[in-house]
């Protein structure tokens, strides 16, 4: 039941992790919707599992029967298992795990849920740097296009805060960056 559970969690938060990189990646969103999407993305592509539960199925496939094996013998498990011996003349448990044929599937898609995401979030984050630089320059540009046309006006002066004045309007050159990361 933990298991089947585990599993559903994680086939969810692939999936809603998939159509979230899908929907960053195609719709036209406002640079903030981008970025906080993107940051919804890495939350779930945290939540992933699928990668983990393959692991643990591997270290059963090995470990599993020495593991209780140990346990009936000498750890917590050997008393009740010695008693259940000797007089229900039987094992109290016996450990076998194999992989299925399905297993190898299973890995294909712990592996594709680990990297894929990585690369598309990785190419979402280069994509929203270069917007915000563009952006930057743009704003820029605008400025010092402004100063130049008020400049030949003869209406540019400038405040003691590196601030340009034109006409009525003051504007900074110097923007403060808003990227956190």
């Amino acid at each position: 039941m933990i298991f089947a559970h585990t599993r559903i969690d994680s086939g969810s938060n692939t999936g809603l992790n998939q159509v979230g990189l899908c929907l960053v990646w195609t719709l036209p969103l406002k640079p903030a919707s981008q970025d906080a999407a993107i940051q919804v993305c890495h939350a779930l592509d945290a939540w992933v599992s699928l990668d983990v539960f393959m692991i643990v199925l591997l270290i059963a496939n090995f470990d599993f029967e020495r593991m209780t094996g140990y346990a009936m013998q000498h750890g917590s498990m050997s008393e009740g298992c010695d008693w259940m011996k000797s007089h229900l003349a039987f094992e109290c448990l016996v450990p076998s795990v194999s992989l299925c044929e399905g297993f190898a599937l299973v890995a294909a898609a712990a592996i594709a849920t680990h990297v894929i995401p990585k690369v598309a979030l990785r190419a979402c984050r280069n994509a929203t740097t270069h917007r915000d630089e563009a952006s930057a320059r743009s704003r820029a540009s605008s400025a010092l296009a402004a100063v130049a046309a008020a400049g030949q006006a003869g209406q540019v002066s400038e405040g003691e805060d590196g601030s340009i004045a034109t006409g009525s309007s003051r504007a900074s050159l110097v923007q403060p960056s808003s990227n956190c990361y």
